[in-house]
């Protein structure tokens, strides 16, 4: 929470951001098995929107997973990541680009959950400084 002290802390913030990345990618290839199976598609679109319909529709897993291991986080993939945890993210976009089309599209793809649910949430809070991939997160300790 507070950034990195010495090596011990590095490690130890590398291996969190590489279970994170693990959580992320079995959240994924489950949700496509989920999508795929004829059999439970109708109970699985009643609990999620159809966010992840869309999103493989358009997207091939094995992309969706090759920009998380690279950690190249676009909005989309962000959401994953906020799925997955189970948290409510915050992007503050300093990347001084008046195109919001990625931000409108990304936000119609946010799976619906109970309001209640939601807000009970944890918020995590990253800053954008490039149109396309660079989101970093900002620790309020700092």
């Amino acid at each position: 929470q507070h950034g990195v002290n010495g090596l011990d802390d590095e490690l130890i913030e590398r291996r969190c951001v590489e279970a994170i990345r693990l959580l992320t990618l079995l959240w994924i290839v489950h949700c496509f098995e989920r999508t795929e199976a004829a059999g439970e598609w109708r109970q699985w679109q009643q609990h999620s929107s159809v966010f992840y319909a869309e999103l493989f529709g358009n997207s091939n897993p094995r992309q969706l997973i090759q920009c998380l291991y690279n950690s190249q986080l676009s909005n989309i993939e962000m959401m994953l990541v906020a799925d997955t945890l189970r948290i409510r993210l915050e992007l503050l976009d300093c990347s001084c680009d008046d195109s919001d089309d990625e931000w409108k599209l990304a936000r119609s793809f946010i799976p619906h959950d109970t309001t209640g649910e939601i807000i009970a949430r944890p918020t995590l809070t990253f800053l954008k400084f490039n149109h396309y991939n660079l989101i970093y997160p900002l620790y309020h300790g700092i």
